[in-house]
């Protein structure tokens, strides 16, 4: 049964903002990790891109996503429409430092190959335009109450198509770069499946209604890309790891802290800007 929601809110419009990437080159073994969707404001318009880490695709073939057809304006929650995807790492886009564990594709082409297929397909974005400050001027307080959304061990609704929304807070500032990198730490669990997963701080007034009856959004803002967790191995040492692509629980669960690494938000500008400039120099030259 084919459900109906308007996605009139922002955070019922997260629900289409990401898909569950599944890597399909070991078929005893699928990895999983989280892609969202970003909009980035450019001279030649706005561009929607694909963001995940840089480790959920590296040496990936073979790949696949699901996402939620549409009729007309309306989304037709749970009817899924399937793309697979061939020569899937060289797809993306790397953040050019090698540090930084983000990269983009763009979507655009995608989208443009459905319509050719008379497919439409129901999608929302996460903007630029809702990226804080990094300047001081406390946009955001040392402590702030967050929300990650994606596929914690590939877990989905499948019925419904739509992904886990988890929560938790900052566990540094998002003013200070951790250790001197464009990285904020958060207290939160995360899990194999959780890499790629777009972080906010999303706060909503239960009361204030908009003309047409959607929740208005107060506070909304887009932090960053979760792509690590710290742990503890036996020997006490404390190691931060890139989150495993394949829901083996054991060691994760027995060793976890619950702090999980975030690539900072302007990362991901930086990575979308780059391809932008690549292709700028392709067409010039």
């Amino acid at each position: 049964m084919v459900q109906n929601m308007r996605l009139r809110s922002t955070s019922e419009k997260l629900l289409l903002s990401t898909v569950r990437i599944e890597i399909l080159d070991d078929p005893d073994a699928v990895g999983y990790g989280t892609g969202f969707f970003f909009q980035r404001t450019s001279p030649i318009g706005p561009v929607t891109f694909l963001v995940t880490n840089k480790h959920v695709v590296q040496g990936a073939s073979r790949a696949q996503i699901v996402v939620t057809r549409r009729d007309g304006n309306l989304p037709l929650i749970g009817k899924g429409q399937l793309l697979t995807f061939k020569n899937f790492e060289s797809r993306w886009h790397s953040h050019p430092d090698p540090n930084i564990d983000i990269c983009v594709m763009p979507f655009g082409p995608v989208i443009a190959e459905l319509e050719k297929e008379h497919i439409q397909i129901a999608w929302s974005y996460i903007s630029d335009s809702i990226i804080p400050s990094d300047e001081p001027d406390r946009q955001l307080d040392a402590i702030e109450s967050i929300q990650f959304i994606g596929y914690p061990i590939a877990l989905a609704d499948e019925f419904n198509k739509t992904p886990l929304i988890r929560q938790g807070i900052t566990a540094t500032p998002y003013a200070l770069d951790y250790e001197g990198q464009p990285l904020l730490l958060i207290d939160a669990s995360v899990f194999p499946g959780s890499s790629g997963s777009p972080v906010v701080t999303l706060l909503q007034s239960p009361l204030a209604l908009g003309s047409s009856g959607e929740q208005l959004t107060y506070r909304y803002h887009f932090l960053g890309v979760i792509s690590h967790t710290i742990l503890v191995d036996r020997e006490g040492q404390v190691k931060t790891i890139k989150i495993p692509m394949r829901p083996s629980l054991a060691s994760i669960v027995a060793n976890a802290i619950h702090i999980g690494v975030v690539q900072k938000a302007r990362s991901v500008v930086e990575a979308a800007d780059d391809f932008l400039r690549s292709i700028s120099t392709t067409i010039a030259s």
